[in-house]
């Protein structure tokens, strides 16, 4: 018996594919960045971030999918308050479901079904440097955050990204992105999800790159 075969077979059951192969997921996102395109007083450019825009995503155990959404905001720089550039893009889209949680390094967004989370959209907010574009600066901070928590923390996961997707092409990509997928379900079986005992999916994915 091929060991590959059976490695294969798992991963078909484990995968969860990039939103342009998922449409429901891609639906879920375009809601909320509608929400925000009519409700933000200042223009924002959107990227797909994390394992949905790496090809790394798998399918959660409890239903709960996670979607990574990063937030460019235009014409804002660091001289204003993380917290307050954050504030408006939780109040943009505070009224879209029933539950919306303002957490330090994001805006959490749920969809629930029968009350049970089933999806939910980090917006991840992020402005360039003023005199260099291709600085990104993510706001840090909780809604009554001390003036010592609130922070502008340098940022390169688009960086990070682009050297994910030139490290290898073809079949050695795709078996980068399986051994990444099954690592990540080995977290799953193993870990609890609650707590900080677990290796995060971009550890994985740091390690398999390396």
């Amino acid at each position: 018996m091929s060991l590959q075969s059976q490695f294969m077979k798992f991963h078909e059951a484990i995968q969860l594919k990039r939103f342009d192969e998922n449409a429901e997921l891609r639906e879920k996102r375009d809601r909320i960045l509608k929400r925000l395109r009519d409700n933000l007083s200042v223009t924002f450019e959107p990227f797909n971030q994390g394992s949905y825009a790496m090809g790394t995503g798998i399918k959660p155990l409890d239903g709960d999918y996670d979607i990574d959404v990063g937030i460019v905001l235009k014409n804002v720089y660091t001289d204003k308050d993380p917290v307050t550039v954050k504030g408006w893009v939780y109040e943009a889209v505070k009224a879209h479901t029933t539950r919306v949680d303002w957490r330090r390094p994001c805006i959490t967004v749920y969809y629930q079904a029968e009350g049970e989370v089933v999806y939910h959209v980090d917006l991840v907010v992020l402005v360039r440097d003023r005199y260099d574009s291709n600085k990104l600066y993510l706001a840090l901070g909780k809604l009554h955050s001390a003036a010592d928590q609130r922070e502008w923390q340098q940022d390169d996961r688009q960086g990070f990204m682009t050297a994910i997707e030139q490290k290898c092409s073809g079949e050695d990509g795709a078996q980068f992105r399986r051994v990444v997928r099954y690592l990540k379900r080995w977290k799953d079986e193993n870990f609890p999800k609650n707590g900080h005992a677990a290796p995060t999916g971009l550890s994985f994915t740091v390690a398999a790159y390396y």
